[in-house]
């Protein structure tokens, strides 16, 4: 390369790293100090209903969900039983993974996934039944 050549790279280059590099983000303002809000209840009954949910047992805890609580969710299915049926849909490729959605399942793979899961069941009853 000759020094003509380098030299318009070079201020090509540096002309492409200011282009891009100049630009600046602006975000809105993020904190709660900007969002005007008035309050139609004072601390103190605020303050009493939350007691109140909290000794009702009407708040979720930690990454609890409100709505399973009251509606008294209860799973039919065994630990074991969910920790294979998600091996096998994670072996089937059938679960979605960040932003890429799994295609849709089949019948076949459900089936898979299924029989897995009462494969954990058997195994796990057996276990049991050697135990005692």
């Amino acid at each position: 390369m000759n020094t003509t050549t380098r030299t318009t790279v070079m201020t090509v280059a540096t002309a492409v790293a200011a282009l891009f590099g100049a630009s600046t983000a602006f975000a809105q303002e993020a904190t709660p100090d900007a969002w005007p809000t008035v309050s139609i209840a004072s601390r103190a009954d605020v303050s009493s209903d939350a007691r109140a949910a909290l000794r009702a047992g009407t708040l979720p805890g930690g990454e609890a969900d409100a709505v399973y609580a009251s509606n008294g969710f209860m799973s039919t299915l065994s630990r074991a039983q969910v920790q294979a049926e998600a091996i096998a849909a994670r072996r089937l490729g059938v679960l979605d993974r960040g932003e890429v959605t799994a295609l849709p399942i089949t019948a076949a793979q459900r089936d898979v996934i299924r029989q897995a899961g009462l494969m954990a069941v058997s195994s796990d009853t057996v276990a049991q039944a050697a135990v005692r």
